[in-house]
């Protein structure tokens, strides 16, 4: 007697990926890859390990392309979220 097997996706083998679920290292070359408004933006005070990944990422920021309002808001508020002694 044959048996046929099913080779649809149950509900329990369907899983979603979330880019909280990214290995760190991945998320670390996403966020250097962002400019740095953007990353802080995004992430911020979203959970605990986001906030350690933005505060020990390296950032190349270009200042020359930045805007005054950005550049305001980057030493009020990222700056001070990086280093809360500033």
């Amino acid at each position: 007697q044959l048996h046929c097997i099913s080779l649809r996706p149950t509900t329990t083998m369907r899983m979603r990926t979330t880019f909280e679920s990214f290995p760190t290292e991945l998320i670390c070359l996403v966020v250097e890859y962002l400019p740095i408004v953007d990353a802080f933006r995004a992430l911020a005070k979203l959970n605990r390990r986001f906030d350690e990944i933005l505060r020990s990422t390296r950032y190349r920021t270009n200042f020359l392309s930045a805007n005054r309002s950005e550049m305001k808001r980057f030493c009020d508020e990222i700056l001070r979220y990086i280093d809360p002694s500033c």
